[in-house]
């Protein structure tokens, strides 16, 4: 047997019995210190008590320690009660370390709250918050044409050949289910895939254009919300002419067409004229009804120095427009500016 104190082995139950018959002293015969009634006289220096396996009580409490750590029990063998349920690791971490929103995603609008009417039954804290901080917004979109030109003003009896259209369409809250183009009740263009949450998307399209007409480009997202937006108006007009003719009565349709041709919408409408002893002209469809004023460059009233014909003109449509035609007297001017106002 080793000599080292740690080595020592102790019989407790003999120790015990030598305690018991030895008569009762006031010390400890080692140590002099006061002793129980019926004290066990071992004392050592040993830092390991050595059981009869031959392991130290260390040993043995570590592999208890080690055998509880991995122990496990069916979940028959477990009993729960009001004091003891069975928890998810996320539900533990939620009531031991506190309750947590994630949401990584940045908000994209001011919090403004929830439409009125809306219940939070049965919802878990995730869903209410992202309802808060995350509500559905429409989609946006914006419709131009590109070719030949996003609306204006054309002559009428004239085609405008409609080559591409372009949609810029997105959404902040859901996928986009749909894009299209429509003339009316007519389906010009549609898109139903790919668009993600949107984008810029071109069509090319061969629509002809002859008479006043706007493209509608409208999106539709995985919610059915939908929204719209117009391109620019194709305006289909009969022309206005102005300029000078030598004549003392009504001009021709010939001299009127060999005028400068205006095509223009009914608006207020100032033009210069060079006359050399000749009549300044203005004519345009009777339909957008008779003048009101004529000013000159000075701001004077001119009107009365005006006569008003009926003139028919043949426009590129083939039809017969009456034409108003306004004429002054013969004079001399360069470049002198009059003012003509409905």
């Amino acid at each position: 047997m080793s000599n080292d104190p740690k080595d020592a082995k102790v019989d407790l139950t003999k120790l015990y019995k030598a305690s018991v018959d030895a008569p009762i002293t006031e010390e400890d015969p080692s140590t002099g210190e006061p002793q129980d009634e019926k004290p066990i006289y071992y004392r050592a220096r040993a830092k390991s008590v050595i059981m009869d396996d031959g392991t130290s009580v260390e040993d043995a409490i570590n592999d208890l320690r080690d055998d509880m750590d991995n122990h496990t029990h069916n979940a028959a063998d477990i009993v729960t009660d009001k004091d003891h349920q069975f928890v998810s690791e996320d539900e533990k971490n939620q009531w031991t370390i506190g309750s947590r929103y994630n949401n990584d995603e940045p908000i994209y609008q001011e919090h403004g709250g929830v439409k009125v009417g809306t219940t939070f039954v049965d919802k878990t804290m995730q869903e209410m918050f992202d309802m808060i901080l995350y509500p559905h917004l429409a989609p946006t979109i914006s419709c131009q044409v590109i070719s030949p030109s996003n609306g204006g003003v054309f002559e009428t009896g004239t085609t405008v050949n409609v080559t591409k259209i372009r949609v810029t369409a997105n959404s902040k809250s859901n996928q986009l289910k749909s894009i299209s183009v429509v003339n009316g009740s007519t389906t010009v263009v549609s898109k139903d895939s790919g668009l993600g949450k949107g984008g810029t998307f071109d069509f090319n399209t061969a629509v002809n254009v002859t008479s006043n007409t706007t493209f509608t480009g409208k999106v539709i997202d995985e919610t059915d919300d939908s929204a719209s937006a117009n391109t620019g108006t194709f305006t289909f007009v009969y022309p206005m002419y102005h300029g000078s003719f030598d004549g003392d009565s009504a001009p021709t349709e010939e001299q009127i067409k060999a005028m400068t041709k205006h095509v223009e919408t009914k608006a207020t409408k100032s033009y210069q004229f060079t006359l050399t002893n000749t009549r300044a002209c203005f004519a345009y469809p009777k339909a957008y009804g008779a003048l009101k004023t004529i000013y000159d460059q000075n701001n004077f009233n001119v009107t009365d120095t005006f006569t008003r014909y009926e003139v028919n003109l043949v426009c590129a449509d083939g039809k017969t427009v009456v034409y108003y035609v306004y004429t002054n007297n013969r004079s001399t001017v360069s470049n002198f500016t009059n003012k003509f106002q409905w």
